[in-house]
Order: structure tokens, then C-alpha cells, then sequence
């Protein structure tokens, strides 16, 4: 089992979680860390980094509202990887909400991407712990995302007014997401 720290304006290792932060997520997809941690004090958000006894091994940031827990950001250190602590966050994130629905976005699978392989690993990686693809995929910014969800699935309309509830009336229109109707082999 991991130990967990709530990342706040105060964390001390905010330089790691920043570095990592940068490195695992293109810049079309980083909200920008400012609203990040001040949306991480309103009720129903979890923005936390997980340790192996003192060393850092990655972060998640939340969103829970009713019985849906939305993974926003998932990231473990490169370092890390393979060793079972991906695998293990996800079980510590279900046994925290193990009521909920849980849902996050991967990038779609596309073979003319650059990071094509890292793509496959990590639909593969979420197969491999329980969770499906929705029958829709989000586009943003021209972006296509699988949304994949592990429980009952979430309509349409429930995705979106999380999404809404997650990002506020202005940043939601900003990144103006979009669903549309996806048919992928399961």
C-alpha cells in the first residue's frame, strides 16, 4: 500500500509533481497548475501524490460528484513505471470510492501518432484493470478521446455536466468538449 499526500499550495514536493506533470501530459492538455490547485479546495476534488515510504511516485487529481469519480489527471514517474504502482493506484482509488463509477480519457488510438506505442500500453493497461470504453469519445480542441469507465456506463448528458462541474461555466467553454457516438471493439 502507498502513502497518500494531499497536494495543496504547501506540498513540498511540488517540483516533482509539476516536472511530471509537464513531462506526462502535452501542453494542449495542462490546465495551467494555478486553477488546478485553486479548484483542488472545493468540495468533491482530490488532488493527491502517492509515495513508496519517501519516494514520489506520481499524482492523480479527481473529481467526485454523486456516485461518478472522473480521473482528470493520472501520472506515475517514468522511473516508476512497470513496477505494479499504476495497478496499485487504481485499486487505492476504487477502494476509496467503491460506490462510483469511475471515468477518465485516454488519447483515441491512432496509428499515425507519434506516441503511438504509449497509446496502446496504456489502453492495454487499463483493460487490464477493469475498465471499458464508453460508447462516445470527447473531442476537444480537435483532440479525439476515448472515454473509458469502469462500472455501469455514464450517458451523454451525465458526462458533460461532470465535465461542466470539473472544469466551471468558463473553462468548460473554452475547451468546448464535444462527444460523439464511437463504436469500438470492447
Amino acid at each position: 500500500m502507498l502513502d497518500t499526500r494531499k497536494i495543496d499550495n504547501h506540498f513540498e514536493d511540488m517540483d516533482l509533481v509539476k516536472k511530471l506533470y509537464h513531462k506526462a501530459f502535452p501542453k494542449r492538455e495542462r490546465i495551467p497548475m494555478i486553477v488546478l490547485l485553486r479548484k483542488a479546495k472545493k468540495e468533491g476534488v482530490h488532488f493527491v501524490a502517492y509515495y513508496d515510504r519517501e519516494e514520489f511516485i506520481g499524482f492523480a487529481y479527481m473529481f467526485s460528484r454523486n456516485n461518478i469519480t472522473f480521473i482528470f489527471y493520472l501520472a506515475i514517474d517514468a522511473s516508476r513505471r512497470s513496477k505494479g504502482y499504476g495497478k496499485t493506484i487504481l485499486s487505492m482509488i476504487e477502494a476509496d470510492y467503491p460506490e462510483h463509477r469511475l471515468v477518465l480519457n485516454i488519447e483515441e488510438l491512432d496509428s499515425t501518432a507519434d506516441n503511438y506505442t504509449q497509446r496502446v500500453k496504456r489502453k492495454d493497461f487499463y483493460l487490464k484493470n477493469g475498465y471499458k470504453n464508453a460508447a462516445y469519445r470527447m473531442i476537444q480542441a480537435g483532440e479525439c478521446y476515448e472515454v473509458m469507465v469502469k462500472g455501469p456506463e455514464l450517458n451523454k448528458t451525465e458526462f458533460l455536466q461532470l465535465f461542466q462541474n470539473l472544469l466551471g461555466r468558463l473553462l468548460f467553454v473554452m475547451f468546448k468538449p464535444k462527444l460523439q457516438t464511437f463504436h469500438l471493439n470492447k
